[in-house]
């Protein structure tokens, strides 16, 4: 058998074009969306306003707050928009900043996401498991039910949070917005973990 460590690192990129592609729909939702919410709820105030004052004898006050209530429901889709705007906008940059997420030698894997940085020996990864998510695929590395921060081998920089997280679902790996095929991730997983590791 091939000793793993004569096999070249495995460094796994952002592709900072699918990424991009990736998000474009929910943003030009989201911004299309907040301008069209926004004028709605002020068009329906007014026209409410105005109608509930011309037969009002409360004057304009009452009628401007029933207007303002009748585009309540508007002005709060609009903030929905303000968030996905926020929040999608905010992903994309964390996303894109991260220029190498996984790095696979012979050693072990490197990770680098917006939790911290993670460095995981073989020993510590007992599986990998791949599914289908549409028309993307995610691959999950299992932690060993004995892995910890500070076992052997182990470096870590993530919250005892996170950590709980990652040792429950495992660490994933999507195939949109990387630059490396998801096959060749997992052929290198086996390789460098002398076949031990193999995806199913």
């Amino acid at each position: 058998m091939t000793d793993p460590a004569s096999f070249p690192p495995l460094v796994v990129g952002t592709d900072i074009t699918a990424v991009r592609r990736a998000f474009r729909p929910s943003l030009v939702i989201a911004g299309i969306g907040l301008p069209l919410t926004l004028f709605g709820a002020v068009a329906v105030a007014a026209l409410t306003a105005s109608t509930m004052s011309v037969g009002s004898t409360s004057g304009f006050g009452s009628g401007f707050a029933i207007g303002m209530l009748a585009g309540s429901g508007l002005l709060f889709t609009s903030l929905f928009f303000i968030y996905t705007l926020v929040r999608f906008s905010s992903l994309l940059a964390v996303r894109v900043a991260v220029k190498r997420p996984l790095i696979l030698d012979a050693n072990g894997m490197s990770w680098t996401a917006d939790w911290g940085e993670l460095f995981l020996p073989w020993a510590a990864v007992a599986g990998v498991t791949v599914r289908d998510g549409g028309r993307r695929r995610i691959v999950s590395f299992l932690l060993d039910p004995a892995a910890h921060p500070d076992a052997p081998g182990v470096r870590s920089d993530v919250t005892p949070g996170q950590w709980r997280q990652i040792a429950r679902n495992g660490l994933r790996l999507g195939s949109v917005g990387i630059d490396t095929p998801i096959e060749t991730v997992l052929a290198a997983t086996a390789a460098f973990s002398g076949g031990r590791l193999v995806a199913r």
